[in-house]
């Protein structure tokens, strides 16, 4: 059969489509132009992790979880301690519904801060450096259609967030539901139960592969054995975490942050996201200016660097709050309470 170079490259691309537009598996198309526009800071933002933060250092410094214990607090000491308590105790409430719901209503004129687990979704790129910022854009590509899944289900479903990563970098270099280990496909068919019909099916693929393979382009071939190559090795049981983060996710060789401040999203709300170290944690400030309440999903959203990787964010928190919380409230409690109460009675109050 005659076919000149342009019927060619036309039909290889229409079969390439055809074999592969099947699968939802795929990469990240989102880039730092599709990001959402910048805007100045919200002067009216305060962020609560900073003012916790703050509160507990006096009372760090003025050694007043000791005092409180052994019934030496005036009444000023024991009205900061109350006010620490219940600042903490708001804040670990919304860490809570956001973990449990996966979203929350930001009301107008409030300010949010959520430090949560992330995951890289542009392998080969250079890891964040820590404070290096992201603007906040939408998740393009096939990913929409089932990265929020495993964003939202894994912690349920007791997934380990270094498990729930790696499987995500298979499915974003292609990979059909049988090209994974048997614990991904474990893993996939408990947050996406119809994962083997909309991942398909390596073997049948690779029988209509054979047959057009002539018409594909030779880049088209690398490009493919490239994947292939990823997939591979995303597949090495013999591979450590580690090994494999090693290689999909080097280390910067950057010095300092780079920072890029506040975004607008279409819903309205204001959202600036940094990283905490590497592609795994992020804090997330959120105001919203506007005058009704807005809902606020981090797995909609994904974090764009000026440089480096892409990072989609999970409802996942990781809370450094929860220990200093009991230890406040507890002694708070016993102060009350006049005496040294039991756990179980602590827990119970």
């Amino acid at each position: 059969m005659n076919i000149d170079k342009k019927a060619r490259k036309f039909f290889s691309t229409i079969i390439l489509f055809g074999v592969a537009g099947c699968s939802m598996s795929g990469s990240v198309t989102t880039e730092l132009k599709d990001a959402y526009p910048l805007v100045e800071a919200p002067t009216d933002f305060q962020s609560p992790h900073e003012a916790l933060r703050l509160y507990y250092e006096e009372i760090r410094a003025r050694n007043l979880i000791q005092k409180m214990r052994k019934h030496q607090l005036n009444s000023e000491e024991v009205a900061f301690l109350s006010a620490a308590a219940y600042l903490t105790q708001h804040q670990v409430q919304i860490e809570g519904q956001l973990q449990i719901s996966k979203s929350i209503a930001v009301e107008p004129g409030h300010s949010y801060t959520f430090q949560l687990q992330s995951f890289c979704v542009h392998a080969g790129k250079e890891r964040p450096l820590v404070n290096d910022g992201f603007r906040v854009g939408p998740v393009m590509g096939k990913a929409p259609e089932w990265l929020p899944k495993i964003l939202e289900g894994y912690k349920a479903a007791s997934i380990p967030q270094e498990r729930a990563q790696v499987l995500i970098w298979a499915l974003l270099s292609g990979a059909r539901f049988d090209d994974l280990t048997a614990q991904q496909r474990s893993d996939l068919l408990i947050v996406y139960p119809k994962a083997p019909l909309h991942f398909g099916i390596r073997v049948i693929e690779d029988e209509s592969q054979s047959i057009i393979s002539q018409f594909v382009p030779l880049e088209g071939r690398r490009w493919s054995s490239r994947l292939e190559e990823l997939r591979g090795l995303l597949r090495d049981s013999q591979k450590t975490y580690e090994e494999i983060s090693s290689m999909l996710a080097p280390v910067s060789s950057r010095r300092d942050p780079i920072s890029m401040g506040w975004v607008k999203t279409p819903e309205g709300f204001f959202a600036r996201v940094k990283s905490l170290g590497g592609y795994s944690s992020v804090q997330v400030d959120v105001y919203n200016p506007a005058t009704q309440g807005l809902t606020f999903r981090p797995s909609e959203l994904l974090a764009i660097p000026a440089q480096g990787q892409r990072l989609a964010i999970s409802a996942n928190v990781l809370s450094s709050l929860q220990q200093t919380f009991r230890d406040i409230t507890d002694a708070l409690i016993n102060f009350r309470a006049g005496q040294k109460l039991s756990e179980a009675e602590q827990e119970l109050i």
